[in-house]
């Protein structure tokens, strides 16, 4: 990845949990939660296409907002 290179990720919040979520990971979304030091917990759900794009581009430790 370029230094200059800002990676992107659009996330939606989530409302579905437990054994729901198999039908939006057969669906090609994916579940997560972003979290930090003074932010509280938020659960949500992202396109796996997206995902894989971002992924590509940022590496396993490359940050993406």
């Amino acid at each position: 990845m370029a230094d200059n290179q800002k990676v992107i990720l659009k996330a939606s919040k989530r409302a579905v949990f437990g054994k729901k979520l198999r039908k939006m990971r057969i669906g090609g979304e994916v579940p997560g939660n972003i979290y930090g030091p003074e932010y509280k917990s938020q659960a949500v759900i992202i396109n796996l296409k997206d995902l894989n794009k971002a992924y590509k581009v940022a590496g396993e430790t490359g940050i993406v907002y």
